[in-house]
Parts: C-alpha cells; sequence; structure tokens
C-alpha cells in the first residue's frame, strides 16, 4: 500500500508541475489527457517492473519507508538482549518460529518499528471502513439521481445527436449520465431555447466522445479506495475542470466566432445553477466562478499543441512513468565460494533440516548472482524455508526463500536485507530437504 501511495503522490504532483510549466503551449484536451496515467497507477496496486530510476529508490531511504516495508508481512514483533528483531507471521500465533529481521538495533530503533506496525494494523481496518462508507454513498446518490431523473422524464428528438435525450424536471442542470446506457438529460428551461439545447447537446455529446461517462465512474471509486490521500481528491478535482475544458474545446472547434460568443453564454446561464460533488457520476456544465472564467478565456482564444511542445511532453511523461510505475532495482547475493550451508524448514511444528556436503555447497554457490548491493525488503514472503550460508570470506547469510519465487537474504555484517529472484535455488533447497533432511530435536 505505502508504494502505491508514495508513486501515486509523486505521479500526481509531476502531472501538476507539467500543467503549470507547459501553460498555454497545451490544448485543454492535452491538459485532460495526462491524467490518465494517474488514474492507471492507482487501479494497479503494484510495481509493473523495476528501474533506477524509480521514485521508489529515494522513498526508501526514508526510516519509515524501510519500517513499513519491512514489517508488511508480519503482525507481531520482539527484541532480543542481543538486539535483535524477531518477527512473527500472523499464522504463528504462539509465536514460536521466529524471523530475525534486523540485527544491533538500540530500543529506540525497536520502538520506531513498532509505532509502525501499531500504525498499520490501527489503520487497516479504519481504511476499510471508510471505503466502504464511501462507496455506500456513491451508491446511494446514483441511485437517487437516477429515480429523480427517471421521474416524468420525456424524450425528445434531437438531431446529429448519437444518445438518447430526455427532458426531466428532476435535473438541476444538463448533463450526461449512465456508465453503460449513458443518456443526456437537459431541464425544460434548455429544452425551450434552441441555442441553448444545441449548445447542450454539443457539450455532453464531447463528454461522450472522450468516455468522460466512464472516467467519471473511475474517478469516484478512486476517491473510495484512496480516500486517504488529499493528493487523489486534488487530482478528481482538476481533472474533472479539465474534462470540461476539453468538451468546449472541441465544441469550439466546430463554432464560428459569432457562436463561440453564444456558447459562452450558454455556459454562463448553467454553470451558476448547480455545485459539483466529488461523489458525482455525472458530467456537467458546472464550475466554480475562477473555473468558468478559465473556460471562458479558452473559449475566447483557443490554444493550439505545437509539435515541439507534443514531442517534449512525451519525453517527460516517459520520465514520469518509468519514476512512479516501476519499483527500486532487486538486489542480488555476493557470489562467494561456500564453505558452509545448511537448508532449514520451519514451516510447521516438525522442523527439519540439512547440511550441505561440497559438491551441494558448489551447486548452491551456482544460484547466488554476483553482486554486493544491498536494498529494502519487499515483496511476499509467505515461506518459510531457509538456507544458512557461511562463505570463505568469513560473511554468513540467511536466506529465506519465499512461495513466490523471490529469495530475502539477511547479511550478519548488515541489518538491510537483499532480494533477487531465483525460483531454481528453492526447487534446489526443497530437494536436499526431501533428499536427506533429518528432523530437529525441539527443545
Amino acid at each position: 500500500m505505502i508504494s502505491v501511495f508514495i508513486s501515486s503522490s509523486a505521479l500526481i504532483l509531476s502531472v501538476l508541475m507539467l500543467r503549470r510549466l507547459f501553460g498555454p503551449r497545451l490544448s485543454a484536451r492535452a491538459r485532460y489527457a495526462i491524467w490518465a496515467v494517474v488514474l492507471l497507477r492507482l487501479a494497479i496496486p503494484f510495481s509493473i517492473f523495476t528501474s533506477p530510476v524509480s521514485v521508489m529508490n529515494a522513498a526508501e531511504r526514508i526510516p519509515a519507508v524501510q519500517y513499513a516495508e519491512l514489517l508488511r508481512h508480519f503482525d507481531y514483533i520482539s527484541l532480543s538482549a542481543g538486539g535483535t528483531v524477531e518477527a512473527y507471521y500472523s499464522s504463528d500465533y504462539m509465536h514460536d518460529f521466529p524471523t530475525a529481521i534486523a540485527e544491533n538495533q538500540t530500543e529506540a530503533d525497536f520502538n520506531r518499528m513498532e509505532s509502525v506496525l501499531r500504525l498499520r494494523e490501527g489503520f487497516a481496518p479504519v481504511r476499510t471502513a471508510v471505503t466502504i462508507v464511501l462507496m455506500l454513498v456513491f451508491a446511494v446518490s446514483s441511485a437517487r439521481f437516477s429515480a429523480n431523473a427517471r421521474r416524468g422524464r420525456k424524450r425528445i428528438e434531437a438531431e446529429d445527436c448519437p444518445l438518447p435525450v430526455y427532458v426531466s424536471d428532476g435535473v438541476a442542470t444538463p448533463c450526461l449520465y449512465g456508465a453503460f446506457r449513458p443518456v443526456i438529460y437537459v431541464t425544460p428551461s434548455v429544452a425551450n431555447d434552441n441555442a441553448m439545447l444545441r449548445h447542450t447537446l454539443a457539450h455532453e455529446t464531447a463528454h461522450f466522445m472522450h468516455g468522460d461517462h466512464f472516467w467519471s465512474l473511475a474517478r469516484c471509486l478512486c476517491l473510495a479506495f484512496h480516500w486517504y490521500n488529499p493528493l487523489v481528491w486534488i487530482a478528481a478535482s482538476i481533472s474533472r475542470r479539465d474534462a470540461e475544458a476539453a468538451c468546449d474545446e472541441a465544441v469550439c472547434r466546430r463554432l464560428t466566432p459569432a457562436e463561440r460568443k453564444s456558447y459562452g453564454s450558454t455556459l454562463i446561464s448553467l454553470t451558476c445553477r448547480r455545485r459539483f460533488t466529488p461523489f458525482d457520476a455525472t458530467t456537467t456544465m458546472t464550475g466554480g466562478l475562477k473555473e468558468i472564467r478559465e473556460r471562458i478565456e479558452l473559449i475566447a482564444e483557443p490554444r493550439r499543441t505545437s509539435r515541439r511542445a507534443v514531442c517534449v511532453l512525451l519525453l517527460c511523461m516517459a520520465l514520469i512513468l518509468c519514476s512512479a510505475f516501476t519499483g527500486a532495482p532487486e538486489a542480488e547475493l555476493s557470489g562467494e565460494s561456500v564453505e558452509y550451508a545448511q537448508v532449514y524448514s520451519g514451516g510447521g511444528l516438525e522442523q527439519i533440516s540439512c547440511v550441505l556436503d561440497k559438491q551441494e555447497r558448489e551447486e548452491l554457490a551456482g544460484y547466488l548472482p554476483g553482486s554486493d548491493a544491498l536494498s529494502l525488503w519487499t515483496g511476499s514472503a509467505e515461506g518459510e524455508l531457509f538456507i544458512f550460508i557461511a562463505t570463505e570470506s568469513s560473511e554468513e547469510y540467511t536466506l529465506q526463500c519465499a512461495d513466490s519465487g523471490y529469495i530475502y537474504c539477511r547479511s550478519s555484517s548488515s541489518a538491510a536485507l537483499t532480494r533477487f529472484r531465483s525460483s531454481a535455488l528453492r526447487d534446489f533447497a526443497e530437494r536436499l530437504l526431501t533428499e536427506h533432511g533429518e528432523p530437529i530435536p525441539q527443545s
């Protein structure tokens, strides 16, 4: 969760910065289009691949982030007399099988880790509860709007409009409603004014052509699932404003200067009737005074995106995507000759162990890629299969093999944890235990 929070926040700030830097050099539609990458990041709860330019490279230097990632698979920790922090999985309710996750830790370090663990445990149910409440609010609001709009509605014929058009007293302003069966609702006053009706239908049709009936629903869902991130609320508000401006731009490109003036008058008369609410799945012509002024300026002086601006924008977006959609590179274990190695399984009440002979140690060394870099513990660590290694240089390693194929390593010379992928190494360890593993006597 914390990686998505950090990467999505960095992405939103980057998009806001690009909007300000490019300013009038971007058309309204281009400004609106770049919000699609934010929506995509919020919808993907994991990093697609690793990258040296990932924002998580910098984030993992923050102690709180390190602790959150380190403890994400555990629900209890303890501090031994020697300064070793031991963690326990939620399935180990008797706390019989500790996993050492950090060494040489002071009591202050342990207290900070414990605070992060308690915060995570306390926030998880709150997050779920608030998400459910917001989903219910959205569902009730949508159902109420649909019932009011359908009550007494009458269909009218509209030329050159691909959607059904209804007149209804239950709507405060014209809008496009419905993700899968979209329709356009207009007020009686708009239906009785040919110019306003023409402008309104052109605007709502532009929303439909841009797919805003889907984007508005996705925006509401993002708010429900990411309500704890204030930047997501800012992004939802600004992206909705950009959606309205993009539709104004699309309509005005087909109008003469005189017709654009009339369209501006329609916009002013309609936007003052109803204010936008965050969980509004309709696309309307509403907005505040500042937004109206900006939209009128765009109508008076339409913007066009130059080819140079497009090229620079694409380069910036490529860098931003590599930074926000990726995770920190996976570190690898040093490939030294193995002096001693032992495989150990602690996945149940019976513990099994076996010591490797020379040939098996040489085979084990072949599975260890050569790199000395160390990084934070990340990813899934559901398995409880361990490998203890002592190298010729007296360096000791503890490897934990996860079912996902990731190997998590802790070095005796560092409290940091290494991660690399090797399904073959896990298969190798399991084979050794099967072939000549022996039960460990219980004390």
